[in-house]
């Protein structure tokens, strides 16, 4: 117990006294136990609505239909009212006290997966105060710990951070697969996972929304462009390279679900839902929204603004095209034995539309083309 700390777990309110109770909960542990059971990674990569989707993942795990924490129910037996009672979402509770300490943001509980990979990815955290409290061997343990505890009570898993896009980093000191799999429950097998990377179009949408993230309160668009590709490691081409993501993910084995946002929003869903139905097997309705849950799932970290000025159609469309050319050259693995593709559309389109001896650009190659346009506009704008 020492090593959850804070908020006590749901099993844990149980009272002794009442051997119903004890019963109900045994019994509900056995049927759980006996369940063929998953462990979701919802991957990323930034900008793909990861905070919506996180935050709605720890309401419908850990709120009641009636929108009360789970933690503040003393009978175990109330727990049936948690809209998906067979899931964790398996943040320390000790960690949630101090993340919430840490941030404005009203949803950093569903931001709890954050700090692991920072800890794992080399111990290089946000300026974050967890990093006063604890070692990054500590914080890990931590992870772990309540990783197999809630494993071991029989719940399924999701684990969401937009961080995991740090598998596709090509620097030395990248983020390894097999350091997170290290710390998911010992007693799994690699088809015990499903990944989830989400494919966001249009392409060059996928770069302004990092954009309007990153640094738009500090520079205008088109030095974002020479900046970006630049200074920053290749940190934009890293985001919006999906396709990649995808394709390491493979390469180590695991199970892939790659979710076309348009073809999401062409069908009017919300991808917080279309997650939770079609890749968890939630009980939903037909029109994809949770049995049960009477909330709308919430938006977060929507933003816009950002200077554009100079910058063109035409601009956009040569970035959008360079983009394209990238995804072109991992069009083999729509055929990918371990690859799910859910609601694709505009990425099938961009696949036809590649040549067929067409092996695509590498990711150096798309920054430079993109580093160029961006010094297109720049001299554009001095021309001026």
């Amino acid at each position: 117990h020492s090593l959850r700390g804070g908020r006590m777990a749901q099993s844990e309110f149980v009272d002794v006294n009442s051997k119903d109770d004890v019963d109900d909960e045994e019994r509900k542990l056995q049927d759980r136990l006996q369940q063929k059971r998953r462990i979701v990674l919802i991957a990323g990569p930034h900008k793909t609505g990861s905070s919506s989707i996180q935050n709605n993942m720890y309401r419908w795990m850990t709120m009641t239909k009636d929108g009360v924490d789970e933690d503040k129910y003393e009978d175990v037996g109330q727990m049936n009212h948690v809209i998906l009672p067979s899931w964790s979402w398996p943040g320390p509770n000790i960690i949630y006290d101090v993340c919430s300490e840490d941030s404005e943001k009203e949803y950093m509980h569903g931001k709890i997966f954050y700090p692991f990979v920072e800890a794992l990815h080399n111990c290089k955290f946000a300026h974050r105060k967890i990093a006063d409290y604890y070692t990054c061997k500590e914080l890990l343990d931590l992870y772990k710990f309540e990783i197999q505890y809630k494993w071991d009570k029989g719940y399924n898993l999701a684990i969401g951070t937009e961080a995991f896009d740090l598998v596709g980093s090509f620097q030395k000191d990248g983020l390894k697969i097999a350091d997170i799999i290290q710390h998911m429950p010992t007693n799994t097998t690699l088809d015990d996972f499903t990944v989830v990377i989400k494919y966001r179009s249009p392409r060059v949408s996928h770069l302004i929304s990092w954009y309007h993230e990153c640094c738009m309160k500090d520079m205008s668009f088109r030095t974002f462009l020479v900046n970006e590709m630049t200074k920053f490691s290749h940190r934009g081409s890293r985001i919006i390279d999906s396709l990649l993501l995808v394709q390491k993910f493979l390469t180590f084995g695991l199970n892939v679900t790659l979710i076309d946002i348009s073809g999401v929003h062409e069908q009017g869903y919300d991808l917080s839902n279309v997650i939770a139905c079609d890749v968890m097997d939630a009980p939903c309705t037909d029109k994809k929204t949770i049995i049960g849950d009477n909330v709308s799932p919430e938006i977060k970290n929507v933003k816009k603004g950002g200077s554009f000025d100079f910058v063109t159609d035409e601009h956009l469309d040569k970035i959008e095209k360079i983009i394209r050319r990238r995804d072109c050259r991992f069009q083999y693995l729509r055929k990918h034995p371990k690859l799910n593709i859910l609601y694709a559309k505009d990425i099938f389109d961009i696949f036809d539309a590649c040549d067929d001896d067409d092996d695509g650009i590498s990711r150096q190659e798309m920054s430079n083309e993109i580093y160029l346009v961006g010094k297109e506009i720049l001299s554009k704008a001095n021309d001026s």
